[in-house]
């Protein structure tokens, strides 16, 4: 009997995965990796710097991003929308955002929600989450 049912949940498991690949699924290209790269506390306020490398010949006319930020306990800080406005392709750009009032130390790792923006001059079906990789420098995760 258990063994019957592990075959019918490996089949159910099974069925979609060579469905895709007989199908010829490739998994998105990446075209923007964002690397979480430093934190630095000015007061009471979070500096955080992330590098965005554009490695597609993709524009992006608008990118903005809901991030929930978290302690080392795993309790939400904060979730916010950052706007990082304009992409060029090809292109590594450094910005910047301020999470005020927070103390940079407390934060034990940042997930990338969604993104909220993502008008670019590419095919529409690009959803951007997908295309997206992150990295980070330092002790503080960062994933989807």
């Amino acid at each position: 009997m258990l063994k019957k049912a592990f075959r019918v949940i490996a089949l159910a498991w099974a069925i979609p995965v060579i469905t895709a690949v007989a199908a010829g699924a490739q998994p998105a290209p990446e075209m923007l990796s964002i690397e979480l790269n430093a934190l630095n506390q000015n007061a009471a306020a979070c500096q955080v710097y992330v590098v965005i490398d554009n490695v597609s010949e993709v524009a992006f006319a608008k990118f903005s991003t809901d991030l929930v930020l978290f302690d080392k306990g795993g309790l939400i800080l904060k979730r916010l929308t950052t706007d990082f406005g304009r992409l060029r392709p090809n292109k590594i750009h450094v910005m910047s955002f301020v999470v005020d009032p927070l103390d940079c130390a407390a934060i034990g790792r940042v997930v990338l929600n969604d993104v909220i923006d993502c008008e670019h001059d590419g095919s529409n079906s690009v959803d951007c989450i997908d295309v997206i990789r992150l990295s980070y420098q330092g002790d503080i995760g960062f994933e989807k």
